[in-house]
């Protein structure tokens, strides 16, 4: 019943509300006088809203504090600022953002402006006696920009020199053309930026260039190096040698010989043959071939040519030069007795004999080394440089010519020589045997012992081809 009661009250209370609230005080509820205090609608049952979640716990590390942006930007707002590499191109400029001085540029031209903020910035350089120049920048948060600027000179007049003159003149990297120097190499050019790389060309030579401080330099020497030219020489002997102006003589092969612009002597020669000489003049790069023929030297030359070989030591140089002579003619004593000088040299004595038997036979005096003891008082023990001497066996006689001990010495004809033969002393030291007849017929013993330095028994084939030798021819 009481239930009842209730919902019949909360009825009549919803039907004499407005729905838009109260109106006037004065009146009541639907028009009506007052009716007295409103009842309350019971609220609707709702869900249970979830409980609230705990706060998450801070971030571990230092927090890094909001920075207010310089002239501008948000208040409190959170912006890393940017950094501004300047690029002048000289030392000492002076490097300013929005108006305010930030420093100078070092030695290579560059500043690194750190701590600017974020949004639009002029970017600007200046140098006493230049125009200055700037550049705007939009930079955003921690950006890292580049700013390129370039300072302008008042016009001043560079003079250019150039070795060798009229040579095409170039300014910048890469390079521009921007005349060519006079008969003088001389070529004037009016510079507007403070530094400038100059390159001087012409054809044959190679390129010169170097930069310039306009400011503090207002003449550059350039100085070309010529192309060399390339002379492709041959020659008729195989072996040739060429000798270029005074340079040591060298080989002649098939690379081609670089020459300097200008006159040039060029020897060609070979051992045996007389030189050949060119004499030309080059410019830069030419490119040239010649062929030089050699002529064969006189046989009279030849020998005097293998002479020096000989007293040289130069045996292969020797029996060249007497092979040539040989060619032109077969007999020449001169050229056997210097072969088999060569072979006696080697210890051919096999080879030597028949050059020598021809050279005495041709009126050539042959020269042998051989030791021989004075009075033939042979003793090991001492020494033998008293005992040197020499043979010369001419195509009639025979000479003995003691080195220090002459009271020996003999010239007598073949005829007065009797040859005993090759023996040996002391079963140590071969020599050979000879007994030398005086004009009253007196014969006296000589022995000629090899020339070797110890006196052994390895002297014997020597001295039997002495023996072979010591007759008329």
């Amino acid at each position: 019943m009481k239930v009842t009661i209730i919902g019949a009250l909360l009825a009549a209370a919803l039907v004499c509300s407005c729905g838009a609230g109260l109106r006037a005080a004065a009146q009541g509820p639907c028009g009506r006088p007052n009716c007295g205090p409103t009842p309350q609608p019971k609220p609707p049952a709702t869900t249970p809203r979830p409980p609230t979640p705990a706060p998450r716990s801070p971030r571990a590390g230092k927090r890094r504090e909001p920075r207010e942006p310089e002239g501008g930007g948000d208040a409190g707002a959170e912006c890393e600022a940017a950094e501004v590499l300047v690029r002048c191109g000289l030392p000492g400029c002076a490097v300013t953002v929005d108006g305010k001085l930030r420093g100078l540029t070092n030695e290579n031209g560059e500043l690194l402006v750190e701590g600017v903020p974020r949004g639009p910035r002029t970017i600007a350089i200046s140098k006493q006696g230049y125009n200055g120049d700037s550049q705007q920048l939009t930079l955003a948060c921690g950006a890292s920009e580049t700013a390129t600027l370039s300072l302008r000179i008042h016009p001043v007049k560079l003079r250019v020199r150039t070795n060798p003159p009229e040579s095409e003149v170039f300014v910048g990297d890469p390079p521009k053309s921007v005349g060519r120097s006079d008969a003088q190499g001389i070529f004037d050019y009016t510079a507007d930026t403070p530094r400038l790389l100059v390159t001087a060309r012409k054809s044959g030579y190679l390129d010169d260039n170097s930069p310039v401080d306009v400011a503090a330099q207002h003449e550059v020497v350039l100085t070309l190096k010529p192309v060399p030219a390339r002379l492709s020489l041959t020659s008729s002997v195989v072996g040739a040698r060429v000798r270029v102006d005074k340079d040591d003589p060298r080989p002649l092969t098939s690379e081609p010989i670089l020459l300097a612009p200008g006159a040039h002597r060029v020897e060609v020669d070979a051992l045996g043959y007389a030189p050949a000489v060119l004499e030309l003049t080059t410019a830069p790069a030419d490119a040239l071939k010649k062929s030089l023929t050699l002529e064969r030297l006189p046989v009279a030359e030849l020998i005097a040519r293998a002479e020096s070989a000989l007293s040289a030591d130069a045996y292969e140089d020797v029996l060249t030069l007497c092979g040539y002579a040989f060619e032109a003619d077969d007999a020449a004593p001169a050229a056997h007795r210097l072969a088999g000088l060569v072979y006696v040299a080697r210890q051919d004595y096999r080879s030597a004999e028949p050059h020598l038997a021809r050279a005495i036979a041709g009126g050539e005096t042959v020269e042998l080394h051989v030791r021989r003891h004075a009075r033939e008082s042979f003793d090991m023990l001492k020494g033998h440089d008293a005992c040197e001497g020499f043979l010369l066996l001419g195509k009639d006689a025979v000479e003995y010519r003691g080195r220090q001990v002459t009271s020996e010495n003999f010239k007598v004809p073949y005829a007065r020589v009797q040859v005993v033969g090759v023996l040996l002393k002391k079963e140590v030291a071969a020599y050979l045997g000879t007994k030398i007849s005086d004009a009253g017929g007196k014969r006296q013993d000589y022995n000629f012992y090899s020339f070797d330095r110890e006196l052994t028994a390895a002297g014997r084939p020597y001295l039997e081809m002495i023996q072979r030798l010591l007759r008329p021819h």
